[in-house]
């Protein structure tokens, strides 16, 4: 099953998966709410499916946004069933 994974993290530590969601919409809505994303935020998320961000101002210094076909989409740590 197609799902989006939403990654975020400080540069040289490991990322943690902050959402995953069947839907690309729902999974930028949740990095928005997460990390205090603004609309410019989400859409280069959407676009490039990588933000730089301030990490003073939230609290990562980067998101990802990855497409996964993996089946088992419950696994991702803070899956989120939003279809």
């Amino acid at each position: 099953m197609n799902h989006y994974v939403v990654v975020a993290g400080m540069h040289g530590c490991d990322p943690e998966a902050v959402a995953a969601a069947r839907f690309k919409d729902t999974a930028i809505e949740a990095a928005q709410e997460e990390y205090g994303l603004t609309d410019g935020q989400a859409s280069r998320l959407r676009k490039s499916g990588l933000v730089r961000t301030d990490p003073y101002e939230h609290t990562v210094d980067f998101v990802r946004l990855v497409r996964c076909d993996c089946d088992e989409a419950e696994e991702h740590e803070g899956w989120n069933d939003l279809s």
